[in-house]
């Protein structure tokens, strides 16, 4: 209890001695920016989840398509990416594929929803004038076999995992991350309550100048001796209650 006492007499020692800030228009409305930003953080969090879609490439790997010289039958060797494919000793080179797997991200800065996509299959064939992407062979095609068997085998288990749900979508399961969502959020609060108080900023800049003008204009009207609102001459008239123009009240 003692302790309790100490905290709130110094809180009204602080209160007592502290200078309070002048209210007035302006700094009501930095303080509804302030809270009105805060209020938006999340609801714009959510849209950029909505809107923001981006895909980000994860896993990528290259092979070659030979085959075989003396039976003709098709097999598949990955390469690395960065050497040029070529022919072995026992076969000849009929093509490259590209294996490659995705994810899905939706949300910014950070991806809130991470979708993995099933792997794409790319192949460059010699007997092809072009490039075909996103090529779906039969199961049974001695091509998709070679490429699956290599594949299955010598890659990681994700890339098998993305290999396998080019048939079964359901083996691959969408990720939300909550540390995005609130580093997201955060992000935009900052973000909000810099662009509104730059809108206070730039709207009291406005009215000041504004301000400043019709008070040169009033200046100038009651120099010549005219109605501070309509212009009109009022010499001759300094008695009268309200301008004859415009009816407003003489000062």
């Amino acid at each position: 209890m003692n302790l309790i006492r100490r905290i709130r007499r110094s809180w009204r020692r602080i209160e007592y001695y502290s200078a309070r800030k002048q209210q007035t228009v302006w700094t009501r409305a930095s303080d509804v920016a302030f809270v009105l930003s805060l209020l938006l953080a999340l609801p714009c969090t959510i849209l950029t989840q909505s809107i923001i879609v981006r895909d980000v490439e994860q896993i990528a790997v290259q092979g070659a398509i030979e085959s075989l010289v003396d039976t003709g039958e098709i097999i598949a060797r990955l390469t690395e990416e960065d050497r040029n494919v070529s022919a072995s000793l026992t076969g000849r080179s009929v093509g490259t594929f590209f294996v490659r797997a995705t994810d899905e991200c939706a949300g910014w800065p950070f991806a809130m929803r991470i979708r993995p996509q099933a792997a794409t299959l790319d192949l460059d064939l010699f007997a092809s004038p072009q490039r075909q992407i996103d090529v779906t062979l039969p199961e049974d095609d001695p091509m998709h076999e070679a490429i699956a068997a290599e594949v299955l085998v010598r890659s990681d288990s994700e890339l098998a995992l993305r290999w396998h749900a080019r048939t079964s979508p359901e083996r691959l399961r969408t990720q939300r991350v909550l540390r995005s969502w609130v580093a997201n959020t955060f992000i935009w609060w900052v973000m909000l309550v810099f662009a509104t108080a730059v809108v206070v900023r730039i709207a009291r800049v406005i009215v000041l100048v504004f301000e400043s003008s019709r008070a040169a204009i009033w200046s100038k009207r009651l120099k010549r001796g005219a109605c501070v609102e309509c212009g009109y001459d009022l010499r001759g008239l300094e008695f009268n209650e309200r301008c004859p123009e415009c009816g407003s009240l003489l000062e």
